[in-house]
């Protein structure tokens, strides 16, 4: 039987034994780590993919949230909390489920068959979706809508509630459409998220400059884009030159090839 991957994380370790136990029952899970503490879990989740994971939002150090943050779909979340308000509230954060402690086992399967039905779903509808070439997006200075071809699109940056899109000839254009709506619609073999702000062409990519870039001041990781790929915009570093957050690097770097 293929098993599903599971992180559990509560920074109490009596809670943290009782939800090992209630899940070791389970033949189609595997735990891959429990653990209560805050950063062995962060960089775990930095390195791997997990199909589930459970984490408590109060964990002393940090927030649940920053964790429930580095993952993406298809993983599914499911909070533990003492409070149902705040189980309730992890609803509108991207969690398929709450349970409330002391967690009562049936409740907890049942969270959890939940979160496997939907990953399914979601994995049954990522492997037949086919991605559109042109997209309809609405100007953010009217309500007019235009047709973006695809292919044309090097990368976009997030603005607020609106999306910059950055073509390959150099035209810039606002969009009226949050950047993770349209990140749906692009397909993630050729496009990658290589930071919360941006999602870029992956054959634009020239190099990946890890670690310090002295002249710039930061301890960033980039990436450098093709020249002839953002024809008109080359000379404007920023444009050219995009920062890559700590919490995506391991992702792009998979995705570049680099480990």
């Amino acid at each position: 039987m293929y098993k599903r991957k599971v992180l559990i994380i509560d920074d109490e370790l009596p809670a943290l034994q009782v939800l090992i136990t209630m899940l070791a029952k389970r033949a189609d899970l595997e735990i891959v780590l429990a653990t209560t503490a805050y950063q062995q879990a962060y960089d775990y989740l930095d390195e791997h993919d997990v199909d589930l994971l459970l984490v408590d939002l109060d964990l002393r150090v940090n927030t649940g949230y920053n964790l429930m943050a580095a993952v993406e779909p298809p993983t599914q979340m499911i909070v533990c909390t003492a409070s149902g308000e705040k189980g309730s509230e992890s609803l509108h954060h991207g969690a398929i489920d709450f349970v409330e402690k002391l967690v009562d086992e049936d409740r907890l399967n049942f969270a959890v068959d939940r979160a496997l039905r939907q990953l399914e779903l979601l994995e049954h509808e990522q492997a037949n979706r086919v991605y559109p070439s042109t997209i309809a997006v609405q100007l953010d200075t009217s309500d007019a809508f235009v047709n973006v071809r695809v292919n044309e699109l090097v990368y976009a940056s997030a603005e607020g509630k609106t999306t910059c899109l950055f073509f390959g000839d150099g035209q810039e254009l606002l969009a009226k459409k949050l950047l993770g709506n349209l990140q749906l619609l692009l397909d993630p073999a050729e496009f990658i998220r290589i930071q919360k702000k941006y999602i870029v062409r992956r054959d634009a990519i020239s190099q990946y400059l890890p670690g310090m870039l002295t002249h710039l001041k930061t301890k960033n990781w980039w990436v450098e884009l093709r020249p002839e790929a953002i024809a008109g915009l080359a000379e404007e570093e920023e444009k050219r030159r995009l920062p890559v957050g700590e919490r995506y690097r391991h992702r792009v770097e998979k995705a570049l090839g680099i480990r």
